[in-house]
């Protein structure tokens, strides 16, 4: 399935829920301070920072999952701790590039009673793991998570929101007398279903 097609078909399923979901109200809600989140998203590996000059990897999109844990200090703000999973990319039959990160962000929530749109913020650890013809090795680094989206309340306790994430980081790679960096950059548009305890 297309990229684009899975986009408008979760954006469909999105809209669908805004409108057969209850209405709950915010001071309900804020009686569950914690959350945890389980996500379904569509990633692409945006820039390999010229590390894949043999392969075509730029580009290329692949499903994979999140999972965070958060808690509300107030209406507007949270704190939450997430791994990405940014995908395991095969370039070909014999080559597997998989990526991940682990960050602590910042969490703006507008408290509307419909739809409660959010923004995040944080840093954290970005590695890539790659087993290439000749040449498996991993690479880490400081990384940046940036991101957008809306929560749906469906009861005092689920939430399912929709996101749009970037997560970058430069890795360091030992190539003959010369350490190397290059800039990873991947993006990210799902779906998650949060519990609210």
């Amino acid at each position: 399935m297309k990229l684009g097609l899975k986009i408008r078909l979760a954006l469909v399923a999105f809209l669908v829920f805004s409108v057969a979901a209850p209405v709950t109200s915010i001071a309900s809600e804020m009686k569950h301070k914690r959350y945890f989140g389980l996500g379904f998203h569509n990633s692409t590996y945006e820039k390999d920072g010229d590390l894949w000059n043999n392969w075509d990897v730029e580009g290329e999109s692949e499903s994979s999952f999140a999972v965070y844990f958060g808690k509300n200090s107030s209406k507007i703000f949270a704190t939450e701790m997430a791994y990405h999973h940014l995908g395991t990319f095969e370039p070909d039959e014999s080559s597997e590039i998989s990526a991940g990160n682990f960050s602590v962000s910042l969490r703006l929530n507008l408290p509307t009673p419909y739809v409660q749109p959010f923004a995040l913020a944080g840093l954290g650890f970005g590695f890539i793991s790659y087993d290439v013809p000749g040449w498996s090795d991993s690479g880490s680094g400081l990384s940046t998570r940036i991101g957008f989206g809306a929560r749906i309340p469906v009861t005092d306790r689920f939430n399912i929101a929709a996101y749009t994430e970037t997560v970058s980081f430069d890795i360091e790679v030992e190539g003959g007398w010369v350490n190397s960096s290059h800039e990873q950059e991947f993006s990210m548009t799902g779906l998650a279903l949060e519990y609210h305890y």
